[in-house]
């Protein structure tokens, strides 16, 4: 047994320790949730309850019916009852609370004293293996290999990463796009049956702001093409908006230029459509390479744990 071996297997257990204490902190803080809740509706109960009682004891209508029929003291008793028993009940679910807090500060506190213990195991384990590739060249050749192997994954995760976020960008583009579009199409079947000038001017205004998003887009697609490339894949992506015949149609305002202006709309439309459907795919594909490599990520980061710990 290696000088490392002995503080790994106590480092072991308090990760093992950290790792019940989370589980136990996660349930008390259900817990917590659910009890305060209670104590909440207790608390309303029990407000409720001595409302009727002081009503009963204090000059009232409602408490001089009861006594001109013979039933006060009967009504009070069986009221103060009542709000005794809500009191017992609230008091009950106040101490609950007080029970799971102290034990939640007590776990927190253990916690803390346990804060940096993966980083200590992490640093013990990379200081074995550094002493194994000295005492035992065989398996520090091994562990090397096994290291460039993980920094080359952890470097593809990272473009996997990017590429993806990237992406994510071009989607939220591509759906403001769309959303825009939309609205175009709608003010300018209206426009076919007579809109006018301020139909026009929604319209275009709608065209402004989907030309704006697009520009913005290609700025998107251009950097999520460069991602790409670095991962391996390649995407032909395009949406342009088209010439809208904005002159043509503004001055001549006829139904033909009108129809014109709403099929490059509708076709810019089924652009942002195809493309967002390509984004979707290629995303997809990424986030299963992702997976992948995060399990050929762990099963070589075991098999160095245990070359290491088994040194």
């Amino acid at each position: 047994m290696t000088p490392y071996d002995a503080r790994l297997s106590a480092l072991h257990e308090k990760l093992l320790r950290k790792r019940q204490l989370c589980a136990e902190r996660n349930e008390l803080n259900a817990q917590l949730s659910q009890l305060q809740k209670t104590e909440r509706l207790l608390r309303s109960i029990r407000t409720a309850e001595q409302e009727d009682v002081d009503k009963l004891q204090r000059v009232s209508l409602s408490s001089l019916f009861y006594s001109i029929v013979s039933q006060k003291e009967e009504k009070l008793a069986k009221e103060q009852a009542e709000a005794y028993a809500a009191a017992v009940k609230h008091d009950a679910a106040i101490q609950q609370c007080r029970t799971v807090e102290q034990r939640l500060l007590s776990v927190e506190t253990e916690l803390q004293t346990l804060s940096t213990t993966e980083r200590e195991y992490e640093e013990t384990l990379a200081q074995k293996a550094e002493a194994l590739k000295t005492a035992d060249p065989a398996r520090g050749a091994a562990l090397c290999r096994m290291e460039d192997r993980l920094s080359a994954l952890a470097a593809q995760a990272k473009e996997l990463t990017e590429a993806e976020r990237a992406g994510q960008e071009v989607l939220q583009k591509l759906y403001a796009v769309s959303s825009t579009l939309d609205s175009a199409e709608g003010w300018g079947t209206w426009d076919l049956f007579g809109g006018g000038l301020i139909t026009d001017l929604a319209k275009y205004s709608k065209l402004d702001e989907a030309q704006s998003r697009i520009n913005e887009l290609q700025s998107d697609l251009n950097r999520y093409r460069a991602e790409l490339a670095d991962v391996m894949l390649q995407a032909d992506i395009q949406v342009d908006i088209g010439d809208f015949l904005r002159f043509a149609d503004y001055f001549f305002d006829d139904v033909f230029s009108s129809w014109a202006v709403l099929d490059c709309i509708r076709n810019t439309a089924q652009q942002a459509a195809s493309a967002r459907q390509k984004v979707l795919q290629i995303q997809d594909r990424l986030s299963a390479a992702r997976a992948q490599l995060e399990q050929e990520t762990a099963a070589l980061d075991q098999q160095h744990r245990t070359l290491v710990l088994e040194g």
